[in-house]
C-alpha cells in the first residue's frame, strides 16, 4: 500500500506543475493575439501594396513580364521555405507540416529541392522523409524579431533567384483555423500568379481619381515587388507562430485537465488512506484502553 507522504508528494509536485502550465497557457494566449493582429496589420499593407502595383501596371502593362523577375516557370528547380517550430510542447505541429511538405514534394524530383528551414525542431522531421536541408535560419522568438528575419529570407531569395539558382519558390507554413489548432497551408512565392497579375491590371480604380507618380516606372515596380515578398513572407511567418502558439495553447489546456484529474485522484487517494490510518489509529487506541481495562479489573 502507498505510503501517506508518498501520496502528499505526489499532489506536491502535481500542483506545481499545474501552476508552470497555467502559466504557459497564458504566455501562448498572449501570443497568439499578437501574431494574429500581425497578421491583420500586414494584410492592410498587402491591400496597399496591391494598389500600388494596379497603377503601375495599368499604366505600364508590359511591366508586369518584369515582375518574375529571372524565374523560368518550366524549370523543376525549387525553393522550398519552410516554417517549423524553435519551441517545444506544441503538440503535432511540426510533425503534420513535414508530412504535408513530403506529400507535396512528389511533383518534383528531390535532387531539384532546395530546402530552407525557420526552426530547428522541423529539420528532424523532414529527414525522416529523405529531405536534406540547405539552411537552417533561427524561428523569432518575438514580434519584434520577424522583421529581421523576413529582410534575410527576402535576401536570401533575390540573391539565388538572381543566379538562376533557384527559379522558383514554395512556401509551406501551419495557419490557424477556427475550432481548431492549424492546418498546413502550401503558397506559391515565385513565379507570381500571372493571373493574380491580369486581375490586378484589369481591376477599376475605387476613388475618383487615379493617382499618378513622377519616379522611373521599372524601379517603382522593383521596389513594389521586394516588398510584395517581404509581405508574403511576413505574413506566412506570423501566421505560423500563431498557429504554434494557438497549438501549444490546447496543449496545455489538455495537459491542465489531465493533471486537474490527476490531483483529484490522488487526493482521494490521500484522504482515503488518511481515513484508513485514523480508524487503525482509533483501534489501537481502543484496543490498548481494553487491554488496560481488562488488566485493572484482574488486579482487583
Amino acid at each position: 500500500m502507498e505510503l501517506i507522504k508518498d501520496i502528499s508528494r505526489k499532489i506536491k509536485s502535481a500542483k506545481e506543475l499545474e501552476s508552470i502550465v497555467k502559466t504557459m497557457k497564458g504566455l501562448a494566449a498572449v501570443s497568439v493575439n499578437q501574431y494574429d493582429h500581425a497578421v491583420d496589420s500586414i494584410t492592410s499593407y498587402y491591400l496597399t501594396i496591391e494598389k500600388g502595383l494596379q497603377i503601375v501596371l495599368q499604366s505600364q502593362p508590359q511591366l508586369g513580364q518584369l515582375m518574375n523577375f529571372s524565374v523560368n516557370e518550366d524549370s523543376p528547380e525549387q525553393l522550398f521555405i519552410v516554417f517549423g517550430s524553435a519551441q517545444p510542447l506544441c503538440g503535432t505541429f511540426n510533425e503534420v507540416l513535414a508530412s504535408f511538405v513530403d506529400q507535396h514534394s512528389t511533383k518534383w524530383d528531390v535532387n531539384d529541392i532546395q530546402i530552407f528551414t525557420l526552426g530547428h525542431r522541423i529539420i528532424g522531421n523532414l529527414e525522416r522523409y529523405g529531405h536534406s536541408i540547405a539552411y537552417s535560419y533561427e524561428m523569432p522568438s518575438t514580434i519584434e524579431r520577424i522583421n529581421t528575419t523576413v529582410q534575410e529570407l527576402v535576401k536570401a531569395v533575390q540573391q539565388l533567384n538572381t543566379k538562376g539558382e533557384v527559379p522558383g519558390v514554395q512556401l509551406f507554413y501551419n495557419h490557424p483555423v477556427t475550432n481548431s489548432s492549424f492546418e498546413p497551408i502550401q503558397q506559391q512565392l515565385l513565379p507570381f500568379d500571372a493571373e493574380w497579375i491580369q486581375t490586378i491590371v484589369g481591376k477599376s480604380w475605387e476613388g475618383r481619381s487615379i493617382p499618378t507618380y513622377s519616379m522611373d516606372s521599372g524601379i517603382l515596380l522593383s521596389e513594389l515587388t521586394r516588398q510584395l515578398l517581404f509581405v508574403s513572407l511576413y505574413r506566412a511567418l506570423a501566421s505560423s507562430l500563431s498557429a504554434e502558439n494557438n497549438s501549444r495553447l490546447i496543449a496545455m489546456q489538455i495537459a491542465e485537465k489531465k493533471i486537474g484529474d490527476m490531483i483529484h485522484d490522488l487526493t482521494k487517494k490521500y484522504q482515503m488512506q488518511r481515513q484508513v490510518a485514523i480508524t487503525e489509529e482509533i483501534l489501537d487506541i481502543t484496543s490498548s484502553f481494553e487491554v488496560l481495562r481488562e488488566e485493572d479489573a484482574s488486579n482487583f
